[in-house]
């Protein structure tokens, strides 16, 4: 079964400096500790991005990324998924998306939700999709709640159950 994309789901990747996000912050669940950012190199990265030059700001990203700033993973994924500075590559784009979600950072969760829901650089998975638009609800993406509801409808309430265990059971990853 293919996703349709034309059929409501939000494609939109977000690009933006912002400490990591995490879903559900509880005692048994707490926050990541940020990686220490040159805060200066990041924002050198982001006018790159911002003015269009791409090859800038994956110079200046790559190395944070690499570092573990869960903020520049994201935003490498993105140019991977978009072509940005690099050749598409939607496998590329679900290894930084991964580094950052498995950090707690939302909007890389919400685009790996996106990757499984349309089966790009991963196969397609409703329940894995699920699982990281649930996380990334509950920071509150709204994008990530209406496409949660799109792909919940596609699936069996098995696998609804299956997905929702996963995302309670995550933790983050330091």
């Amino acid at each position: 079964m293919t996703f349709d994309t034309k059929s409501a789901l939000v494609a939109v990747a977000i690009i933006f400096d912002s400490a990591a996000c995490v879903a559900a912050v509880t005692p048994e669940n707490p926050a990541p500790v940020p990686v220490a950012r040159d805060v200066s190199q990041f924002d050198a990265a982001l006018s790159a991005f911002d003015r269009g030059d791409f090859a800038a700001a994956l110079r200046l990203w790559k190395p944070l990324a690499e570092q573990g700033d869960a903020s520049a993973q994201s935003n490498l994924g993105v140019m991977y998924a978009n072509g940005q500075g690099v050749a598409q590559d939607y496998a590329a784009a679900v290894t930084w998306y991964r580094r950052a979600a498995e950090q707690g950072y939302a909007s890389a969760q919400y685009n790996l939700g996106l990757r499984y829901a349309e089966g790009q650089g991963v196969p397609q998975d409703y329940v894995q999709a699920h699982k990281w638009f649930n996380l990334a609800a509950a920071t509150g993406n709204a994008g990530a709640v209406n496409n949660r509801d799109i792909v919940a409808a596609k699936m069996a309430p098995a696998q609804i159950a299956e997905a929702q265990r996963l995302a309670a059971a995550w933790r983050p990853k330091k």
